[in-house]
């Protein structure tokens, strides 16, 4: 006699999508109010996390130097219904909200999150205000277009996908862009970590802006065209500083500067553009020295650091997919 086996899928369970209202800060892209429990006490308390997108922020931070409110250990963060996260550091018991205290909390492809979450969207709805959507069931309804664009991701343990830049000159801006060639592609983080909290300009390492060395070579071609610089900058020049300008700019000057396109690998072979960085952007102003200067870095092959970075997030709508090892790209409901 015949005996029919079957074979029994088991599907992953998760849970409804939930939606967090998160503000931006100096200091992380996505702060939240949150409940951790702590064994000392019995008990939960009160405070907030940020979801950690580049595995280099660990545990908590805070603004402060030193905290002087008495510290306890927590081993649960409560997000949502159903959601609980392991976490084994101290905290304050105090959350002083002027010291911008936060507990960081891993979002890769391979964190505890995503395994119960399975995907999250990120999306802007001001200038200040976000959104984090937790297993959503529909991310292209959180777009302009109702459709999102989706690159694999390279990287297990940090949300990479390839990137290429194009410098768009103002001879350019009214040219159809041609396809990006593949050694163009570099693998690029979404966002890398905090901002530097030494930067003594208006803008900080978080909106600083990375490029590839063919876009920096046009970038430098043309401030040397407008008498903003005497010679062509090497590709190393801008690894040890910034660029300072030899005259301040003016506004018709600005407006004839590059802009950068940011195209990214799709899934399907395709390429899309996802960002652009605009002159006004990527310069900034030292209040000390009274000079303006570029914020621009190179990254290559020989130095692979690469993030797309806040200033890309606070425009662009992200879901981070675990199910596929992808990341969808679109523009948010609401133009930024």
């Amino acid at each position: 006699m015949l005996t029919r086996l079957f074979h029994i899928v088991v599907f992953p369970v998760y849970m409804c999508e939930y939606i967090i209202r998160t503000r931006y800060d100096f200091r992380t892209l996505t702060r939240f109010p949150v409940e951790l429990y702590s064994p000392e006490l019995d008990r939960n308390i009160s405070g907030y996390a940020s979801l950690d997108l580049s595995e280099e922020l660990v545990g908590f931070s805070s603004s402060s130097d030193s905290l002087e409110d008495e510290e306890v250990a927590v081993s649960q963060i409560f997000i949502a219904n159903g959601i609980s996260i392991p976490y084994r550091y101290r905290v304050p018991l105090d959350w002083d909200n002027e010291s911008f205290p936060t507990a960081h909390i891993n979002a890769d492809m391979d964190s505890e999150l995503l395994r119960q979450v399975g995907s999250y969207l990120l999306t802007p709805i001001s200038q200040s205000e976000g959104l984090i959507v937790l297993s959503p069931s529909n991310p292209n309804s959180f777009t302009y277009t109702q459709e999102l664009l989706y690159s694999e991701c390279v990287n297990s343990h940090v949300l990479q996908v390839m990137v290429a830049v194009q410098t768009i000159t103002a001879d350019s801006r009214a040219e159809t862009l041609s396809p990006v060639g593949q050694d163009e592609f570099h693998r690029c983080s979404i966002v890398t970590g905090n901002p530097d909290e030494d930067d003594d300009t208006e803008h900080s390492f978080a909106e600083s802006t990375w490029i590839s060395p063919n876009a920096w070579e046009v970038f430098s071609r043309e401030l040397e065209r407008h008498g903003l610089i005497s010679s062509p900058l090497g590709i190393g020049h801008n690894f040890e500083g910034p660029i300072l300008l030899n005259r301040q700019l003016v506004e018709s000057v600005i407006d004839l500067l590059p802009s950068f396109q940011f195209f990214v690998q799709l899934v399907d072979g395709y390429q899309a553009s996802v960002f652009v960085i605009e002159p006004r952007e990527y310069f900034a102003f030292n209040n000390d020295q009274d000079q303006e200067f570029v914020e621009l870095n190179v990254f290559s092959s020989h130095i692979p650091f690469c993030e797309l970075g806040q200033r890309f997030l606070r425009r662009t709508v992200v879901h981070v997919d675990s199910i596929n090892h992808r990341i969808g790209f679109g523009d948010p409901l609401i133009e930024i």
